[in-house]
């Protein structure tokens, strides 16, 4: 099962859809009964010296600041949220260039 999703932008002049292809397959738990729910972008990618404090509440990586919308409390919210869910909330690069999110919680 598979659906795309249309999610406009934050600001109503920047609106960019966002297209994501969620399958029932990625959502089912692994041996270990954990889910892993990942989020990919092809963007210019963050450091590796700056993935773990992306999760610090109003951190923002260098270059992007207020004025693009970011306060630095997404990702914070989602870290704190999947650990008191006995999961956790991770950064890597992505092969090929960008970022990847991915986000481990116990199946039930």
């Amino acid at each position: 099962m598979a659906a795309a999703v249309a999610v406009p932008a934050a600001r109503p002049t920047e609106a960019k859809p966002l297209s994501a292809r969620l399958t029932r397959e990625r959502l089912l738990p692994d041996a270990d009964g954990m889910i892993h729910l990942a989020v990919h972008d092809r963007g210019k990618g963050i450091a590796q010296a700056e993935r773990t404090r992306v999760f610090e509440p109003f951190y923002r990586p260098a270059g992007i600041g207020e004025a693009a919308g970011s306060w630095g409390l997404g990702l914070s919210l989602v870290k704190q949220i999947a650990e008191r869910h006995a999961g956790s909330a991770r950064c890597t690069d992505r092969a090929g260039g960008g970022t990847s999110f991915i986000v481990t919680l116990r199946g039930v």
